[in-house]
């Protein structure tokens, strides 16, 4: 995959792209902390057939900050990114945070958004604190490692360390954000054909039933899977999402 700079009205906004622009189109939205340089290997693999897309969302990565922060600000952003590029439709596979900016690109705009693939995504409230939130990061981390899992582990903790070390209080905005934000009721609103995949041992958001009842659907179970599965698993990642799309 390819990376390049776009400014999309005055912002700079940071993208892997991969695959021929003839063919559908992917965009691939990263979770929380993280940047479109952790999902490279999958976007390798979806590229076949595919044309795909995966930014560093505002504020992540390589990409500027936006105001305010919101993730309608940040489904503007990325429509008006889809414009400039001229893409008229495309499917959504989006991980962890980058659920609520899809959720809330097939309500406002949903002309443009074709399929959504929610990958444990944030959407049902958590009912945990800060030190819970910790834990559950740090249990996280250490279930993950593995030799055949350490470098993408390691990769997972360099990008949340830069990013949290580069802009430390868009981290606990957006931190805050994502935590606080319950999307069942919009859900509820979205007409476009939506799934759900999730690991059985998501350590975040252990439970989406809210959310598949909101949209009728049965999610596609991961067993054996914590919540970065997508990431440490790129290649049955790979094949679950392209029988979706």
């Amino acid at each position: 995959m390819q990376s390049r700079t776009i400014v999309v009205n005055g912002t700079r906004i940071r993208c892997l792209l991969g695959g021929s622009e003839f063919n559908p189109v992917v965009v691939l939205l990263h979770g929380w902390a993280m940047a479109s340089s952790v999902y490279k290997h999958l976007g390798d693999l979806l590229s076949e057939g595919h044309f795909v897309i995966i930014p560093d969302l505002p504020g992540f990565g390589r990409s500027d900050k936006v105001s305010p922060v919101q993730f309608e600000k940040f489904a503007a952003i990325l429509d008006d990114l889809l414009e400039q590029l001229g893409l008229s439709k495309v499917s959504l596979v989006a991980h962890s945070m980058g659920g609520a900016v899809a959720i809330k690109m097939a309500q406002k705009f949903p002309k443009r958004v074709e399929k959504v693939i929610l990958v444990d995504s944030m959407g049902e409230m958590v009912n945990r604190g800060l030190i819970g939130w910790a834990i559950a990061a740090i249990y996280k981390t250490l279930r993950s490692l593995s030799v055949d899992h350490l470098r993408a582990v390691t990769r997972v903790v360099t990008i949340c360390a830069l990013n949290c070390l580069k802009r430390p209080l868009w981290m606990w905005q957006t931190f805050r954000l994502t935590i606080g934000t319950d999307l069942v009721a919009v859900l509820k609103t979205v007409k476009t054909e939506t799934h759900l995949v999730w690991a059985d041992k998501d350590e975040y958001f252990p439970s989406c039933q809210r959310m598949a009842s909101a949209i009728n659907t049965q999610p596609i179970i991961i067993p054996k899977a914590g919540h970065d599965w997508i990431i440490l698993e790129p290649v049955a990642a790979a094949q679950i999402i392209k029988q979706l799309l």
